[in-house]
This record gives structure tokens, sequence and C-alpha cells, in this order.
């Protein structure tokens, strides 16, 4: 809703004259001198501890929501774009694509400008705004307590900061700083400091008394993890974190990478590593030095230009996310992947992460956990650690991956531990009629070799909830295909025009650190086979010859997989379509080359559509 304000000075009678100019309760004549529109949104929110996840919750015009979110740091470590709406809008518009439905503005940055939550409420994507602490400088681990030095002066920027941004209907609520902590055994150290705590609590119910506020988003101890010292009043959490690779399994445990007799019902904190396209790493550093840095298995090193931008390693113990892509040879035979095999392994390490992580929370909505906020999902330069798009806006696996599980408010999770599938109803309406999924095992070929249905038992699966799948004439567990030899992908497919993919390997055989270097083979033997689906609506006897060219374009990074769709024939307003399919052996081609197919009589080239789970990498 748009609201109109003007600001009308004293003025004299006889000079006066303008149409704005209107009359006092005294008969004088004013005129307005400053007239300013803005736009304001109305929602309710209520605040509560969810009874069973014992997390911060929100029911958002009086329904319970989920939220799946990410932190943000600000768009530009140097304020370079801080004036522009359009970046702000296009950086929002990419957590929206993502199906994240809430920022976090990280205490360790700014308060975030007008134009960012005018992107924001646009969007429908809701705001943690934190003040302007962190526990690395305030004391709990670096700094002092008493930071800042000017209290007085801190407290009137709260105060505008404040008066500035509660007209967004996106801002959710405040907290006090992130991560801050006080010692227990020392009455006169506090954090946030007592007089900022007290005033930003009066400044909020004086002012924008309808906001929460929270004095951090983590307590729990020094090192947090201690539940004596966690109180859900004050802190969103007792423990964040972790921000390294994890193992599937991991994420369908009870707080992922950390201790499962915490309760975490809203976890802040949790992450992975991230990596540019090779287009995007050669876009701020050269081909010598994206070559000659490329982490190495041989020797353990990594270049000065990837350490300077913070390259963060992807292991889980010895474990290499990445390096599970590759065959990369023993003994004299050995060699280290290229910078461009890095990266594309890289995207494939960061998706399936990222879809496990918030599959693995979905699935527990309201049983676990209330909410999770990926760390984090964009970074201020060019960098080589945590993020879902670069800095120049480029998306990444990782944001594929997070796609791929907040998608659609009605999905189905694969549970790496358990080899189940779950339900998940994320809408704001409860299922009635359950939910069936189709799922389809299929080699690297692209064969069909197993597939079946999945049912929910109940009937009914309320609204922010999952449930298990079971098995019709079959187990409940997913086995892996006999007929797949090494990497199967899993597609599932329910109503709606839901659909999901994983990669997968034999965990009975292989144990939990799955071995992908069959993918790897296949782009590095310039072996991928596709086919390309042809038809044509006609008259009887009309036939017309096409021309398939598929090519991977001079700028790309990285060559293409396509899709095999099987061939049909069906009717279409009463006249036949006939289905042709042309087999096009792909090679991987080098950027700017391409491989032209003729196909026989036929028709117009169908879309490929959204088959594919690694188009690009």
């Amino acid at each position: 809703q748009s609201f109109t304000f003007s600001v009308f000075s004293s003025s004299p009678s006889s000079s006066s004259s303008s149409s704005s100019s209107s009359s006092s309760a005294e008969g004088a004549m004013v005129a307005a001198h400053d007239v300013r529109t803005i736009r304001a949104g109305l929602r309710t929110v209520v605040p509560y501890v969810d009874p069973i996840a014992l997390g911060r919750a929100f029911l958002i015009n009086r329904r319970r929501l989920f939220l799946a979110g990410g932190n943000w740091i600000t768009t530009d470590a140097t304020f370079r774009l801080s004036a522009s709406k359009s970046r702000y809008c296009d950086e929002i518009a990419l957590h929206r694509e993502a199906g994240l439905n809430l920022i976090r503005v990280w205490g360790g940055g700014v308060a975030e400008r007008d134009e960012f939550y005018e992107c924001a409420d646009e969007l429908g994507v809701l705001v943690l705004q934190e003040f302007w602490m962190s526990g690395d400088n305030n004391g709990r681990w670096a700094g002092n307590y008493s930071w800042p030095l000017d209290h007085n002066t801190y407290i009137a920027n709260a105060k505008d900061t404040i008066l500035r941004l509660r007209r967004f209907a996106s801002l959710l609520f405040y907290d006090g700083g992130n991560e801050l902590w006080s010692p227990p055994d020392d009455a006169t150290v506090h954090s946030p400091p007592s007089d900022i705590d007290a005033s930003l609590r009066s400044l909020l119910s004086r002012y924008d008394s309808e906001r929460y506020y929270l004095s951090s988003s983590m307590d729990g101890g020094y090192n947090g993890t201690n539940m004596s010292m966690h109180d859900p009043s004050r802190a969103l959490t007792v423990k964040d974190g972790p921000y390294g690779m994890l193992l599937p399994r991991a994420f369908f445990e009870r707080n992922p990478g950390l201790w499962a007799n915490l309760t975490i019902g809203f976890q802040p904190e949790i992450g992975s590593a991230s990596a540019p396209t090779y287009g995007g790493l050669l876009r701020f550093m050269t081909i010598k030095e994206a070559e000659d840095g490329a982490p190495s298995y041989l020797n353990g090193t990594v270049g000065k230009v990837w350490e300077y931008h913070k390259y963060a390693p992807w292991t889980t113990g010895s474990y290499d996310h990445v390096r599970a892509y590759y065959s990369l040879g023993s003994g004299s035979n050995a060699f280290d992947p290229s910078a461009s095999d890095w990266c594309a392994a890289a995207q494939l390490a960061s998706h399936s992460q990222y879809q496990l992580l918030f599959d693995g929370f979905i699935s527990r909505a309201f049983e676990w956990y209330a909410g999770v906020i990926l760390w984090k999902t964009q970074s201020p330069w060019p960098s080589l650690r945590g993020f879902l798009y670069d800095w120049y806006l480029e998306s990444s696996g990782g944001l594929r991956g997070v796609k791929s599980a907040l998608r659609d408010a009605v999905s189905v999770a694969y549970d790496a531990k358990l080899r189940r599938l779950r339900a998940v109803n994320r809408s704001v309406r409860p299922l009635t009629e359950g939910l069936v999924t189709k799922y389809a095992w299929i080699d690297l070929k692209g064969r069909i070799v197993e597939g079946g249905e999945m049912y929910t038992k109940s009937l009914h699966i309320p609204s922010m909830s999952a449930r298990f799948l079971c098995g019709k004439n079959s187990s409940d567990v997913l086995e892996f295909p006999r007929e797949c030899t090494s990497v199967c992908f899993l597609r599932l497919d329910w109503p709606g025009g839901g659909r999901a993919w994983h990669w997968l390997t034999d965990s009975k055989k292989l144990g939990p650190e799955p071995d992908y270097s069959a993918l790897g083979e296949m782009r590095r033997g310039q072996g991928g086979i596709s086919k390309v689906t042809v038809e044509t609506c006609t008259r009887a006897g009309l036939f017309v010859e096409v021309q398939v060219r598929i090519e991977v374009p001079a700028e790309a990074a990285e060559p293409l997989f396509y899709p095999t769709f099987p061939c049909s024939t069906r009717r279409m307003a009463g006249r036949c379509c006939r289905c042709t399919t042309v087999e096009i052996r792909m090679y991987w081609s080098s950027p700017g080359k391409s491989r032209p197919e003729s196909s026989p009589p036929g028709g117009a080239l169908r879309s490929a559509g959204h088959f594919d789970p690694i188009q690009s990498y």
C-alpha cells in the first residue's frame, strides 16, 4: 500500500496562491515544501517457541512457516553497489529462485538499505536484521565486552535504523548481534552491553512494538553446546555450525555434524564449501593462476591466489568430496585434475551437499527443527568460500541443489541414511489425498533399470510436516539396483510436476563414502551419449526433415549433458504425433564446437525440459 506524507510550513497569506496550499485552524496559509510517498506492508506475526522442536518459530498471518534461509553479508565489500536497487533485487531474486524464504542480515555486516528491503517486500522474502555486534570482536572470542566505544552514538544509530525500517513488511525480527554471550561468573560484563541491550528493547517497544527482539543468535557457553546456558528467550540456538563438507547420511541425523543430544530447534548457521564455475574462476584469476594453483591431490597443495580468495578444503576426514568424482591413477600414473575438471566436480559436490542439507531439515520440520539458515548464500567479493552464486551473480551447483530441495511446496526427500523417501508438505494447507511418488533408477547410459511407486499410508499430511512413503508391493527401502555397477541416478516424480534427482552409489558395498569416479570418467573420456526426440503433428503425407544441432557456446566453460526421452506415439487435437528419436553422440566437445545431426522425416525439436540434473556442469 502507498501512503503520501506532506510537510507544511507557514507562509504569508498574501503571497500564497498555490493549489497545494491549505488553511490552518488559525486561518494562516501554509504550503507543502516536502511531499514523499512510501509503501508499507501489512501482515501479522506471532513469535513463539515450538513445543516439539523447542526452537524459535513464528505464526505469520496466523499460519506457521518453516523458515529456510540464507546468511547475507552485504552486496559488495566496498559498497560500490549499495545504491543499486536492481542489484539488490537480482540477489534477492536468486534467493527466492532457490526456494529460500528468509535472509539473515548478519551482525558482522550492516543494517541494509531501503532498496534492499523494498526488493524483499516485492519478492516476498522475510528478513532477520541483526544489529552491529559479533562475538568475534565483542569479547566472547576476541575484542572487548565494552565495545562499542561510544554507546550513545550506537544507540542513536539503532534508533534511526528502527525508524527507517519499521515500515517494511519483510522485516520479521531483530536480534542484538551474532554469537554474543556473557560469562556467568562476572556480573559486570554483558554482551550486548546491558545499557545497549536495554535501550534496544526500549526503542523497539516505543517505535516498533510488534517486532520481536532477541539479544543474540547463539549463547550456550563460551563455545556453545552448554544447554544449561541456553535461554530461548534471548538466543536462537545453543550452538551453530558446522561449516565443512559432510557425508550424505549425516544430513539425516539430528544436528548434522554436531551432537545429537543438543536441542537445536533453530539453526542460524550451517554451511559448506563453495566454488564458482571454471568461467567464473577466470573472472578473477588468470588461466595460469587457475591451472597452476588448482588443488593438488598428489602433493596436498593449493596455489597462493586460491588461498588469497579463501579456498576451503572439501573434505570430511580423509574423504575428499571433489576427488570422489575422478579416478586419478596411482604411482607413476597418478595425475591431478585440471582446474576445469576440478570446478566441474565441485559443482556436482556442492549440488549434492546442499540438496541433502535442506532435504534433511525440511524432512524434520517442526519435529526437530523450526528453521535453518545456510552459511552463507552470497559473498561480497570474488571468493572460493560460502555462496550459492558468485559475486558476478552466476549461480553455482549449490544453488541448484537448494532449489532441488525447496523449489516445490510439496516435495519428496530422499533420506540418505535410511534409504527411504519422505513426502514433505510445506504448503499452507494440509494434503488430504496422500501422495504417490514414482521412482526410477537410471544408469549412466540413460536406461531405466528399475522403477516403481511409493505412497503415504496416511491420506492426511498436515501443513509444515513430513511423512514416510511406503512401497505398495515391495520394501519401503529403496535398495540400490543390481544392474547399476557404479553410479546410478534416482529420479523421483510426484503429482503437480514435481521432480528431483539424486546420483548415488551402493552404500552397502562401498560404505558411507560415495565413489562418483564413473561420472568423472564419463566426462574425461568424451563419452556422453544422448538422444534427442523430434516430433511433429502434421497432415497425413506431409513430412519435414529437421536438422538438430547441439552446440557448446564459445564462452561456455563446461560442456553440456542432454537428456534421454523414450519414444512414444500419442494423439493431440485429433492428429497423430509421430515421434522420431535421433541418437547424438556428444563428445563433451570443447567450447565453440558443435555437432550437427539430421533427423529422419519428422518435425520440430521438442524442448528438453528440466530433465538433466547436471546440465552445464
